[in-house]
């Protein structure tokens, strides 16, 4: 299955989404674990868990590719409310 991770946040220029390989996205960010949470979407068993972020969260699927989301607490905050 392919994956694609998308990457929300906000900087000097405003919300910002970005997306990327898993190679990367293990580049750019730093990975400190992986999803082992049983009661997450099977989709997102395995997946990265990068600092400062919250996620991996399930983005649906996009011509037959996995979306996984990522975005900082304040992005979060600002599309949940």
């Amino acid at each position: 299955m392919k994956v694609k991770y998308q990457v929300n946040f906000k900087d000097e220029a405003g919300f910002k989404t970005e997306y990327y390989s898993y190679s990367e996205l293990n580049e750019k960010f730093n990975i400190v674990g992986f999803n082992k949470n049983q009661s997450n979407r099977k989709e997102l068993q395995g997946e990265p868990k990068i600092q400062g972020f919250l996620g991996p969260m399930y983005n649906g699927y996009e011509n037959d590719i996995l979306i996984i989301r990522y975005e900082t607490q304040e992005i979060y905050n600002s599309l949940s409310y």
